[in-house]
């Protein structure tokens, strides 16, 4: 069979290789910051500037899990960077992202009636 191809205006709306990477690049240091706690949490949703964006719950529930950050008694949603997040933020983003991959991985297997493959 023939390859799919896209339409002709969804080829001209599609990002190009170096906007993914500066997406991308937004989006871990944003999620950097959130970990270290210097980043305020700012509504859902894309702003004015993609690095103000809301880490989800579920990403919230996987730094919690990883023990990365924890629970700030008294307020709320807030969080704070333990030890062990500090040290993720020593490793180079290829080990950052493993870790949180592994994590994920494990939480899906915690998950009743999840399936790992299907995560995968």
């Amino acid at each position: 069979p023939e390859a799919a191809t896209l339409p002709p205006a969804a080829l001209e709306r599609a990002p190009c290789a170096a906007e993914i990477d500066s997406c991308t690049e937004e989006h871990w240091e944003a999620l950097l910051l959130y970990v270290v706690g210097s980043s305020p949490l700012p509504p859902q949703g894309l702003g004015s500037s993609s690095t103000q964006i809301r880490p989800r719950l579920h990403i919230t529930s996987l730094l919690l899990k990883a023990g990365l950050v924890s629970r700030v008694d008294g307020q709320g949603e807030a969080v704070a960077i333990t030890e062990a997040g500090f040290q993720f933020l020593l490793m180079d983003m290829q080990a950052q992202l493993w870790v949180l991959l592994k994590q994920y991985v494990h939480l899906a297997e915690d998950d009743a009636g999840v399936d790992v493959g299907a995560v995968m």
